[in-house]
């Protein structure tokens, strides 16, 4: 069992600062961290606040899109996958800024993270 359940959906800011701080921990520590999904898309599918608007339902569509891909790591290649995966699709959303639009709009920026981060580029197809 590992010492942490570290749930995430690639498209939230708060849970990528916090993985940040888990994945030192984890290297000074030798904390076995297993990554786990939840999805803002479904959390809040009957939402309906006003901030909620189209376009932020959206990201979290993307953020669903991801975890499919994330989901396919974890059933083929293993828990280091999907750190491997998060890390890399963390730095280009979050860090890079990148942005969600990149997401959705093809499939061949999902490759190129998965290629950056040593995975195989063609999981990218689990993204619908």
């Amino acid at each position: 069992m590992a010492d942490l359940e570290f749930f995430f959906d690639p498209v939230c800011p708060w849970a990528w600062i916090t993985s940040r701080w888990v994945t030192e921990v984890q290297q000074l520590r030798d904390y076995d961290v297993e990554w786990r999904f939840i999805s803002l898309a479904i959390l809040n599918e009957n939402l309906v606040a006003d901030w909620y608007t189209p376009k932020y339902r959206g990201g979290h569509l993307a953020g669903l899109s991801l975890l499919r891909i994330a989901d396919e790591l974890r059933l083929t290649v293993g828990n280091d996958a999907v750190a491997a995966f998060y890390s890399a699709i963390g730095n280009e959303v979050h860090t890079n800024r990148a942005g969600l639009g990149a997401v959705s709009e093809s499939s061949s920026f999902v490759e190129g993270v998965l290629s950056s981060a040593g995975l195989d580029p063609a999981v990218a197809k689990h993204l619908d």
